[in-house]
C-alpha cells in the first residue's frame, strides 16, 4: 500500500472470516510492516508485473517510477533496481499482461507514457511513446497547478484489450490497447524513434471510436 504523505510503502496481512456474524468485521489486519521507504517522496501508485514479479512504484516528487526486481528483496533501505524517466508527476501505472510494456499516467501532463521492458526492467530508461489522451480543453480545466490536470487513474483489462484512464474532467476514457502497441512496434521496426508522440496521436481518435462503437 502506498502511504503517499508518509513517503513509504507498507504491507498488510489480512485474515478473512468466512463465518463473520452481522455487526462483526469480516476482515482483520493481523500484521503490518514497512517494505519500501528509501528515496520515496509521495508514492502514488503501485503495480506488479504478472510475468517477472517486478514491482513498480510511481514517485511523485522525483518525477520517476521506481522498479524493484522482487517482493522478497524489498526492505525499507533498498535502492531501486530500475527507473522510468522523463515524467512530470507519475500516478496510476500498469504492466501489460505479457510483461513487455508499462503504461504510466502523468498527472501533470495530458499524456500516458509507455515503457518497454527490453531485456529486463533494470537500469534507467526513457519512454518509447508519449500518448496524448485528453484535449487541451479538458486538461486545462483541471490545471490548478503544475501537478494537476492530467490523468491519474489507469487500468488495463485482464484480456489486454483496453487501456482505461480517468481524470477529474475526463471521468473515463477507453482506448484500444492492441492498436496502440501495434503502432509503437511498427514505428520501432521501421527505425522511427518510438517516442515520437505525433505518430501515435494521429490514431487516438479512431481508436477511441472503435472501442466505444461510435
Amino acid at each position: 500500500m502506498c502511504n503517499n504523505y508518509a513517503h513509504r510503502v507498507t504491507r498488510h496481512k489480512l485474515h478473512c472470516y468466512q463465518d463473520a456474524k452481522p455487526g462483526h468485521p469480516s476482515v482483520e489486519v493481523v500484521n503490518s510492516d514497512i517494505v519500501l521507504e528509501k528515496g520515496l517522496k509521495i508514492p502514488d501508485g503501485v503495480s506488479r508485473c504478472p510475468v517477472s514479479g517486478t514491482i513498480a512504484i510511481s514517485n511523485h516528487e522525483t518525477h520517476e517510477v521506481f522498479l524493484y526486481s522482487s517482493v522478497d528483496q524489498m526492505t525499507p533501505d533498498k535502492d531501486p533496481d530500475g527507473y522510468l524517466m522523463r515524467l512530470a508527476y507519475p500516478h496510476g501505472l500498469r504492466f501489460t499482461a505479457d510483461g513487455r510494456y508499462m503504461f504510466v499516467a502523468d498527472a501533470g501532463l495530458p499524456f500516458v507514457h509507455v515503457y518497454a521492458r527490453g531485456a529486463g526492467w533494470e537500469g534507467r530508461r526513457p519512454p518509447v511513446a508519449n500518448i496524448r489522451i485528453m484535449s487541451d480543453f479538458d486538461y486545462l480545466k483541471g490545471r490548478y497547478n503544475t501537478q494537476e490536470g492530467g490523468p491519474k487513474g489507469l487500468e488495463i483489462d485482464a484480456q489486454n484489450h483496453l487501456l482505461l484512464v480517468t481524470s477529474e474532467f475526463q471521468p473515463l476514457a477507453a482506448f484500444d490497447l492492441q492498436a496502440i502497441i501495434g503502432q509503437i512496434e511498427a514505428a520501432d521496426q521501421s527505425g522511427v524513434a518510438t517516442r515520437n508522440a505525433s505518430r501515435i496521436r494521429s490514431t487516438m481518435k479512431s481508436m477511441k471510436r472503435r472501442v466505444f462503437g461510435s
